[in-house]
């Protein structure tokens, strides 16, 4: 998986919306979170959704195998200026 998408799950992951918790995960455990992200914000992935009926309504169970193993480049990736 490209890094672009794992370092945005990082960064969704560790700056949540509303009441969610923050989740601190490094590249490799992120990289699950990175590809559900591309394939609900891609608007080319349309059919993907569609084959696999991932809705609104759908209830989706992502693992993060991997926390802060290298302090500096999370912080690097987390502030990083988009």
């Amino acid at each position: 998986i490209d890094d672009k998408y794992v370092e945005h799950a990082m960064r969704v992951l560790a700056k949540p919306i509303g009441d969610d918790p923050k989740i601190i995960s490094g590249e490799s455990g992120a990289s699950t979170m990175g590809l559900l992200l591309e394939l609900l914000e891609n608007k080319e992935l349309s059919d993907l959704r569609d084959i696999a009926k991932i809705d609104e309504k759908s209830q989706i169970l992502v693992f993060s195998t991997e926390g802060n193993t290298d302090p500096n480049n999370y912080e690097l990736i987390i502030n990083k200026k988009l």
